[in-house]
């Protein structure tokens, strides 16, 4: 038996002995990975931990200690030598909630949620450097939706499965990491720690994520990048999966443009991602607030102030980028280019074959286009909520882009960022076809914070709540993800839709002339019964009906089936077609008119007609195919009009470079680029099968819910007419087994 003075002895982090149900344990090992913390063991050592023990666990829980923890029995007459269940002494107590020397900033291990860096930071960083990092473009409702959308998609979870391993990795640009989010870029991170660059570069290698180095960085690519290899170097053989890859602003020199990334190329970095959302910086609100407080602090108003001269400043390592464009709200001149469009991907391929991957994509059109001039990878993002006033979220783009262009995401690895505060969330845009998540504000925060070691602590944080969401969910690997494991219908329920007027109005012609045709025919087949022949006028009006019923369903089937309404001969051959049935309606309203129209309302065409069909009978049955004779003329015009206004605009926006996605542009040179490209981009994207599979799965899903949704449409829409028909035959039978009865009474003879 052990006695209780020697069990009091261990109660520090290097020995930690308990006592649960007499029996002393050695769980010295065991405090580091106590699931509940190392805190709640420590309070325990060298005591009596049963009664806080049975408040958790059950009595075989403590089997699953390490073997050889347990040492043994407990003398009990030695019990009151042991330990009274307390805090920890003053020192450890200390390094468990050290504070910055304002007393307002807590240790980093109590941040447990990326979120709880954000007030740590607050607390640490000057007013400015807060606004800079925190400040989002006018009212912040962009920057609301970012971080609101991501709790609008839930989980499906999938039970009793084996999920006792779990594997986070991915692959990145056709390089593995360990994790499937990244660093997103970050300009002038100097005003948020001294070191800003070189720590998160720092935190990135030891994490082993990613990292996305901005422009506008305070530090030179060339002291980024030898910071880089240096921890990779003194990690010797365990080298990190890390890679660098840099974010570009294209400025409006082109040639300062191409000397930039021939001295990224140098430098080594990974990959090339273009911002393409900053033709012109957003308004920045707080940042404007912020300036024009500056200047009537100092007696000037804020149109007196001059723009910032653009200057090199001359630093250790080589020269360091322009200043920021994004510190007061505005950039300085020449740092920004808006005159960059599709075309120059041209030439920047031609200075870069590495991966080219497009920042701020923000609908399906570009995305479209992206896979149009090759490029590797797009970046669906909205600034973080910095650049357009109420611009859709990561999340709602890649909504649209499954809806509206899945073929993106087989072809282009998509990623999205901007308001990710939990690392459950990045699942979510994982099953939604995302490649990867960027990650921003939190590790900028968390840098203000504690420096690197808070930047490694909230990637640790994001990780495990990842790690957990995937075990909840189900899954082991990210290449069981699936569409299916989510629900994102609040988030569908307000994604954009392409315009439907033109499919709508096919919809009308095409009832219109069937139900006309209905009527029309009802009434003829009973003429034919009677008198054995039918006029020319009654035959070119079912004539007419009939052709036009077989117009507008073969055009509304071609206008389910084409994209953008088909080439622009097809859609002049229906222009043109939709004015000749214009005027064949009008005709038919003519003939069907009432009172003179010889197919019309109480106009007998002979002498068995009038004797065989009473003439109340015959003038109320033919109204249903002269008002819709009306309908389907006004019809017919109205999507001549539309085809017209719909080119022109398609002209318009093609011109503009934007619009169905397609630009005219220099198509040799779009050609052989392409061509230039094709081993590029094949070498580059994912060139994992499951992954492919998995997106074609994906996609595949999409397009069998569209066939189904228009397999519903059209069996509910025949049924409606077969109903329609049938109740308009029971109307005319009826009233036709009327007449004649009448005739017989009058007659005293049978006619049929």
């Amino acid at each position: 038996m052990l006695d209780g003075v020697e069990v009091a002895k261990h109660s520090s982090r290097k020995s930690c002995w308990i006592v649960v149900n007499s029996k002393v344990y050695d769980v010295t090992s065991f405090v580091p990975e106590h699931p509940g913390g190392s805190t709640i063991l420590l309070k325990q050592a060298g005591a009596d931990a049963s009664t806080e023990y049975a408040k958790y666990h059950s009595p075989e829980v403590v089997n699953d200690l390490p073997p050889g923890s347990c040492l043994g029995d407990l003398d009990p007459s030695t019990t009151t030598a042991l330990n009274t269940p307390k805090g920890l002494d003053r020192g450890e107590v200390q390094d468990a909630t050290a504070q910055s020397d304002d007393g307002q900033v807590p240790h980093v291990t109590l941040c447990v949620r990326a979120s709880d860096f954000e007030a740590a930071a607050k607390a640490t960083l000057p007013n400015k450097s807060w606004i800079y990092a925190s400040s989002s473009a006018n009212s912040g409702q962009s920057l609301q939706g970012n971080l609101d959308d991501w709790s609008r998609v839930t989980f499906r979870p999938r039970v009793l499965r084996n999920v006792e391993t779990v594997e986070v990795g991915t692959r990145i640009l056709g390089n593995s990491s360990p994790l499937p989010f990244y660093c997103s870029p970050m300009g002038s991170m100097g005003s948020i720690h001294a070191d800003g660059e070189i720590e998160m570069t720092k935190a990135i290698v030891q994490t082993g994520m990613h990292g996305l180095m901005s422009t506008a960085s305070t530090k030179t690519t060339e002291q980024i990048m030898e910071t880089y290899l240096a921890e990779q170097e003194r990690r010797g053989s365990n080298a990190s999966a890390s890679k660098l890859m840099f974010q570009l602003y294209i400025p409006t020199d082109r040639q300062r443009a191409v000397e930039l990334i021939r001295r990224v190329k140098k430098a080594g970095f990974h990959s090339l991602w273009i911002t393409v959302d900053t033709p012109v910086l957003g308004k920045r609100t707080a940042d404007r607030y912020q300036q024009a407080q500056e200047a009537f602090d100092v007696g000037l108003a804020e149109e007196d102030v001059e723009p910032a001269a653009e200057k090199e400043v001359e630093t250790e390592g080589g020269a360091a980028p322009k200043v920021s464009p994004k510190i007061g709200g505005r950039p300085p001149p020449g740092q920004l280019s808006a005159r960059t469009t599709w075309e120059d991907l041209a030439w920047i391929r031609r200075e870069w074959d590495r991966p080219i991957v497009l920042k701020g994509v923000q609908c399906a059109e570009d995305a479209k286009l992206a896979v149009e001039y090759g490029v590797q990878g797009i970046l669906l993002s909205n600034h973080g909520g910095r650049q357009m006033h109420t611009a859709p979220s990561a999340l709602m783009t890649l909504l649209e882009i499954r809806a509206y262009a899945p073929e993106a995401l087989g072809k282009l690895e998509v990623f999205v960022d901007g308001g990710l505060r939990d690392g459950a969330d990045v699942l979510k845009a994982l099953c939604l076809g995302a490649k990867a998540v960027g990650v921003g504000r939190p590790f900028l925060y968390a840098l203000a914070a504690y420096g690197g070691k808070g930047v490694e602590r909230c990637v640790d944080v994001l990780s495990e709540e990842l790690t957990t969401a995937m075990r909840l969910l189900g899954i082991t690997s990210l290449d069981q993800v699936r569409p299916e494991m989510v629900n994102a219908q609040r988030l569908l329920n307000e994604m954009w839709r392409p315009e439907q007027a033109s499919r709508i109005l096919r919809v009308f012609q095409f009832l219109s002339p069937v139900i006309s045709l209905g009527l029309f025919s009802s009434r003829l087949s009973k003429i034919a019964r009677l008198s054995q022949r039918i006029s020319k006028s009654n035959g070119a009006v079912e004539g007419i009906l009939a052709a036009a019923v077989a117009y507008t369903l073969a055009v509304m089937l071609l206008t389910f089936l084409l994209k953008h309404g088909g080439p622009k001969p097809l859609r002049w051959l229906l222009m043109l077609m939709d004015l000749l049935f214009m005027g064949a309606f009008i005709a038919v309203a003519y003939l069907t008119r009432p009172h003179g129209g010889s197919s019309g309302l109480c106009h007998n065409t002979n002498r068995y007609e009038a004797a065989l069909i009473p003439k109340g009978q015959n003038c109320s049955l033919p109204w249903g195919t002269f008002i819709l004779a009306i309908v389907s003329t006004l019809l017919h015009f109205l999507t001549a009009l539309f085809h017209e206004v719909k080119d022109r605009k398609h002209s318009r926006d093609a011109h503009n470079n934007y619009g169905n996605g397609y630009q005219t542009g220099n198509g040799d040179e779009r050609e052989r680029n392409q061509t230039r490209n094709g081993d590029e981009r094949e070498r580059y994207q994912t060139g994992n099968g499951d992954d492919r599979e998995r997106y074609q799965s994906g996609n595949g899903v999409d397009r069998e819910n569209l066939l189904d949704t228009l397999g519903a449409w059209t069996e509910i829409t025949g049924e409606a007419l077969t109903a329609a028909l049938s109740f308009y035959q029971s109307f005319d039978e009826v009233v036709y087994q009327a007449c004649r009865s009448i005739l017989v009474l009058e007659n005293n003879v049978f006619l049929i």
